[in-house]
């Protein structure tokens, strides 16, 4: 079982860009943590340590100019994968665990509620309704079925490209869209595993 699947960064710039503490520098998890459901932390943190010593060598013992340096590379190269991370929480349909409201967590997003009535739903809401949809109904079919999307998928998901990459491949795009646009005249998708509910029973003996 896996806990405090929370997603987290801290900032060792202040409010001016200037460093909190000089000649000291955080990778990996101590910086900026994502849900470890996606498995990206160890990876993530290589490429951190990669950044680091591109700084040390560029700025060696200049500690403000590496601080700086590492930091804004760390923003390129690191915070997309953090954001996608709450993104993707955000579109669960479990987002009613602590981690997905914890004061740790530096998005705002992650305070919004979890679900709302059909009446009052908050265009935040409804965005996200509209994403679960289009990747039910959408992304899952088509990389069960389609190798270009499964393959973009996967160099996305396992950080060979990066997060917004998907979007941004107009292929991939309008191959997702055309399954998406099949949904009302093909059989509903199998489940893929039990629910929470059947599963605790199933273990209940156990």
């Amino acid at each position: 079982m896996m806990a405090g699947l929370l997603n987290r960064r801290r900032s060792f710039l202040d409010h001016n860009g200037e460093p909190v503490v000089l000649g000291m520098h955080a990778v990996g998890d101590a910086h900026t943590c994502t849900n470890p459901l996606y498995g990206r932390g160890c990876s993530l943190a290589l490429v951190q340590a990669e950044l680091f010593a591109d700084s040390l060598k560029a700025h060696g013992l200049d500690h403000r100019a590496r601080a700086v340096a590492f930091e804004a590379a760390t923003r390129s190269e690191i915070t997309p994968w953090y954001r996608a991370a709450v993104a993707q929480d955000q579109l669960s349909p479990a987002n009613h665990s602590p981690a997905n409201h914890s004061p740790a967590n530096h998005s705002p997003a992650n305070h919004s509620p979890a679900s709302e009535g059909p009446a009052n739903q908050s265009p935040a809401a409804e965005h996200r309704q509209a994403a679960r949809e289009f990747l039910r109904d959408g992304l899952f079919p088509a990389m069960r079925t389609d190798p270009v999307v499964l393959r973009a998928f996967l160099r996305m998901f396992n950080l060979l490209e990066a997060p917004d990459s998907l979007m941004k491949n107009g292929e991939v795009v309008s191959r997702v869209l055309a399954v998406f646009n099949q949904r009302e005249s093909r059989p509903p998708e199998e489940p893929v595993g039990p629910d929470r509910a059947s599963l605790v029973t199933a273990l209940g003996p156990a």
